[in-house]
């Protein structure tokens, strides 16, 4: 009997760093609790080719790495599993758990549109990193301010303050892309006089949130959660062969604390336009679209005898003819058409033949 056994790879150069230590930790505590077998490998020729269900957990960061790796491993008729550090899931044929950076940066906004925060500035984005072009995408996108209120990491964060402080009075809420950024903001604000304002918020909920003067209200990215989903991931791979990727999107929470001055949270008021609402619907109330959509409904209820009557009705049977072809009682005809007619709110038989006409 062969020995089932999650083999993990992670990226060389992110192993210290703080997301991805809580992400190995829990993989391997949902491993030891799960009883799966986990062997920690420094390449995918490691996997021996003797196994023939060998999944392989690739703990990343960057797009070209984990290109790499899935390559190899589907050579090798390995299934690779990306556990990936960004927004979205990397742009090659996997299964992969991700964060949802775009959920985050939506629940930031919201949370300061909330607390009546209406003019936003996105502080340190550091196009090096990773997750940050992600995040000032999803930012631009959703408050529809201008690439000049995201306010770039410039060769030190003291230096990203100075280029901030002039402009400071423009804004009433700030988005940290990460806690560090957050501390350092909060702590030269303190030094320049300014305490108290603007409201600021961070994402990664890191330790030093919580003991931080003043604490850091924070969305924590659940890297604690990463094990549980990345295992879950393993089993349905195993037990269900149909199955080529699954992809899971791990969701984030938010931590109120001090740097908002501890509001709550509170759903802002987003009213819809009628004319765009109606724009996004138009598709699927154009009739022709209504039409084929309860034809599917119809179809998908149908059994055989169901169709011959749909085909003998399309040739203006009688019910008298089509129960003595199919060899059933009129009754039985009757209740199966009148079945048929309520799936696809009609109300008669010529309706339904309508409905229908270009199929029978």
């Amino acid at each position: 009997m062969c020995v089932q056994m999650l083999y993990l790879m992670t990226e060389e150069m992110y192993r210290d760093f703080p997301w991805c230590q809580r992400s190995l930790k829990s993989l391997r505590a949902e491993a030891k609790k799960k009883h799966v077998a986990l062997q920690e490998i420094g390449g995918i020729p490691e996997i021996p080719a003797s196994d023939p269900e060998a999944v392989a957990m690739l703990l990343c960061a960057t797009e070209s790495w984990i290109r790499r790796r899935v390559c190899e491993a589907r050579a090798r008729n390995v299934h690779p599993v990306a556990l990936y550090n960004r927004g979205r899931r990397p742009d090659c044929t996997c299964s992969a758990v991700t964060m949802d950076l775009n959920e985050a940066m939506q629940l930031a906004v919201d949370y300061l549109r909330g607390i009546g925060c209406s003019r936003l500035a996105l502080y340190a984005v550091n196009p090096e990193a990773t997750s940050d072009p992600c995040r000032m995408e999803a930012f631009l996108r959703f408050t529809q301010a201008r690439p000049e209120d995201c306010y770039a990491f410039d060769r030190s964060l003291s230096q990203t303050f100075s280029a901030f402080l002039p402009h400071l009075d423009a804004y009433d809420g700030v988005i940290c892309t990460n806690d560090y950024a957050a501390a350092s903001l909060l702590h030269n604000l303190q030094c320049a006089g300014v305490a108290g304002r603007p409201h600021v918020i961070s994402f990664g909920n890191m330790e030093i949130c919580s003991f931080f003067k003043p604490t850091i209200t924070s969305i924590s990215d659940d890297y604690e959660h990463f094990g549980a989903a990345a295992i879950s991931i393993y089993k349905s791979v195993l037990r269900e062969k149909y199955i080529s990727t699954v992809e899971v999107s791990l969701h984030s929470r938010l931590h109120v604390r001090d740097s908002t001055q501890n509001l709550p949270f509170r759903a802002p008021d987003a009213p819809v336009c009628p004319a765009e609402a109606a724009r996004k619907n138009l598709f699927y109330q154009d009739p022709d679209v209504d039409r084929m959509r309860k034809m599917e409904l119809l179809f998908n209820y149908c059994d055989e005898l169901d169709l011959q009557i749909l085909h003998l009705l399309g040739e203006n049977q009688s019910y008298a003819a089509i129960s003595e072809a199919i060899y059933a009682s009129e009754t039985a005809v009757k209740y199966r058409v009148r079945n048929m007619e309520n799936l696809c709110g009609v109300h008669s038989r010529s309706e339904l033949k309508a409905l229908l006409w270009d199929v029978f």
